[in-house]
């Protein structure tokens, strides 16, 4: 971990916010799927109630871990580019921006992060992206939508 991620870190747990990364490992795909159209059918889980659930991807979950840790959580509409500018490339990157979606910045991330829980609620995560500083990772940024 480089300088600049010891810092945020150590920001973090001063003003951060604390939350429970799940990450999910999901290596087999659920009988629902559809390879025809390439996603999970919906009428073969109504189909099935008691099978287990599949993930967005159509893969069974086998294996879920949680971490805690302190990060940033922002709402996405503060997070203009005049703002944080040194983030702003990787900020547009994040993709499709709903209302109340919000930005993490943290400086790890457990591999396979797929939600977290934060304030009462669960959050999905999508498109983590590395911010490199130097040769290494200084921090992540990810958007995180309230389920």
């Amino acid at each position: 971990m480089n300088k600049t991620a010891r810092n945020i870190m150590k920001q973090a747990r001063k003003r951060g916010q604390m939350v429970t990364f799940i990450s999910e490992e999901s290596t087999t795909r659920c009988p629902c799927w559809s390879s025809d159209f390439q996603q999970s059918d919906v009428a073969w889980h109504e189909a099935n109630p008691d099978a287990t659930e599949c993930n967005d991807q159509g893969f069974l979950v086998s294996l879920a871990t949680s971490v805690e840790a302190n990060v940033f959580i922002l709402p996405y509409a503060a997070t203009s580019r005049t703002e944080i500018p040194v983030f702003s490339h990787f900020i547009e990157k994040l993709g499709p921006v709903k209302n109340d979606d919000h930005l993490l910045i943290t400086p790890e991330m457990p591999e396979n992060t797929k939600w977290l829980e934060w304030s009462g609620a669960k959050w999905h995560v999508h498109n983590p992206i590395a911010v490199p500083i130097g040769s290494s990772t200084g921090v992540w940024l990810a958007l995180v939508r309230r389920v």
